[in-house]
């Protein structure tokens, strides 16, 4: 098995800049299929799975190891709120600080 090693940040450009495989890849909202919520970029986290959860002005998106994107903007209203903090947890919970307050995402994906 191949293994892959990403470092990601987000920069005050609005865009995440990612290392991967060798070299730099820049994302914004522009040029990601049904990519970022917003440019807007204020937390990153690891997934278990290997996944990246971006935490944006526009909501909480998620980057999975092979390039797809998944914006969550579920009837839970805080989804859609602008994440500030993220906190992932050994068990795959996913603790969210919006500006509405604390959310949870557990490993199936319910809130």
């Amino acid at each position: 098995m191949r293994r892959v090693s990403t470092f990601s940040l987000p920069t005050f450009e609005r865009r995440i800049s990612a290392y991967r495989d060798g070299r730099w890849q820049t994302y914004n909202k522009a040029n990601t299929k049904s990519g970022l919520s917003n440019d807007h970029v204020w937390a990153l986290a690891p997934s278990v799975d290997g996944a990246l959860w971006i935490g944006t002005t526009g909501g909480l998106t998620r980057l999975d190891r092979d390039g797809r994107w998944q914006t969550l903007n579920t009837a839970n209203a805080k989804s859609r709120l602008a994440v500030l903090a993220l906190a992932p947890s050994a068990d795959g919970v996913l603790w969210i600080g919006t500006e509405g307050g604390l959310a949870r995402l557990d490993k199936y994906g319910r809130w």
